[in-house]
């Protein structure tokens, strides 16, 4: 997983709270857990093609890691992590980075923009006429059993298949959500930035120097449309 031009963190969002103002006005705020990010490998140009770093978080018992990717990591001087991310840099970023190295949460000022990219959890399990706004069946006299059945999913014997991307019911809006988010308020011991009046995506998300404001929310239908 990459992010283009800039370095930031890798956490979990874990709940929403409040913080109230020096005027005493009530600011909601999203906790994300943001652990000490170990560096795992530093590409450069010459050898990689473009800089990036690539990075790591939390802990996987040796049990739950493959001989390659435990070779990997003790490579890398780190122990085992949960998954791997890469922060494409630009400029002068992260020059004296090295693996084994962490980015922790003090890299973040109090006030600073960031810009927070996860992937939402989505609105469950939904049909047809819901996920991708299909008409859906006639509702006239004799008309039943099939208001809202999606219809033909595919031809005959040949192909025998049915194509990739038909969009048919599943999950709906399992996506990337990325936006421009507010001043970070406060920051805890193990916790990353605040958003204030924002509510990024859950699982994994990762706040980061801003760059660009673009920000984007699935609304009706899901972004490359893929059943499952």
């Amino acid at each position: 997983m990459s992010l283009k031009h800039g370095l930031g963190l890798v956490g979990r969002k874990r709940g929403m709270t409040r913080v109230f103002t020096e005027a005493g006005e009530t600011v909601p705020v999203t906790v994300i857990e943001a652990l000490p990010n170990r560096v795992t490998q530093v590409k450069t140009p010459e050898i990689d093609g473009y800089r990036s770093v690539q990075i790591t978080y939390g802990k996987r018992r040796a049990t739950r890691v493959t001989k390659a990717m435990a070779g990997y990591f003790a490579k890398a001087n780190t122990p085992a992590g949960e998954a791997l991310f890469e922060f494409r840099l630009g400029g002068t970023d992260g020059a004296d980075l090295t693996s084994g190295s962490e980015l922790k949460v003090d890299m973040f000022a109090a006030g600073q923009i960031v810009d927070v990219t996860g992937t939402t959890m989505g609105k469950g399990f939904a049909g047809v006429m819901k996920r991708h706004n299909f008409r859906g069946g006639g509702a006239s006299h004799g008309h039943s059993v099939t208001h809202r059945a999606p219809g033909s999913i595919g031809q005959r014997q040949t192909p025998g298949r049915v194509f990739q991307g038909k969009r048919m019911s599943g999950h709906r809006c399992r996506s990337g959500h990325r936006g421009r988010y507010g001043r970070r308020p406060s920051v805890g011991q193990g916790q990353g930035p605040g958003a204030p009046r924002a509510h990024p995506a859950g699982q994994e998300v990762k706040p980061r120097h801003l760059h660009e404001a673009q920000g984007s929310e699935c609304r009706g239908r899901q972004r490359g449309s893929r059943s499952g």
